[in-house]
């Protein structure tokens, strides 16, 4: 799952964190169900934006 990554959004702001967090412990779930490290990324970035957006990934 982390290898294709992950994407969730919410109506508002604090229902986007609240998926944010349930994406996030699926992905640790699914490292650590697999024995596989939890990756460390410095240059990983994070956006938020203020209005929908459509995007799409090939």
């Amino acid at each position: 799952m982390h290898k294709q990554g992950a994407a969730t959004w919410g109506y508002t702001r604090q229902e986007a964190i609240s998926n944010i967090k349930e994406v996030v412990e699926m992905v640790i779930g699914t490292l650590t169900q697999d024995n596989e490290p939890i990756p460390e990324n410095e240059d990983a970035a994070v956006e938020i934006l203020p209005d929908m957006r459509v995007a799409v990934v090939v």
